[in-house]
């Protein structure tokens, strides 16, 4: 059987996903497995001290 390059399209890519949201993804995914919340990865080091 031969493969034939004609039988194949490229790819589109998806450009309405931002850098930033794989990596919410990905956080959420992450946070899921260890049982914390998504913000302890998302945002590591926030101080509450600061924002009060």
């Amino acid at each position: 059987m031969r493969i034939n390059k004609k039988d194949f399209i490229k790819a589109r890519v998806n450009i309405s996903i931002t850098p930033r949201q794989i990596g919410r993804e990905r956080a959420l995914v992450l946070a899921k497995a260890l049982k914390v919340h998504p913000a302890v990865i998302l945002f590591p080091d926030y101080d509450i001290a600061e924002a009060a």
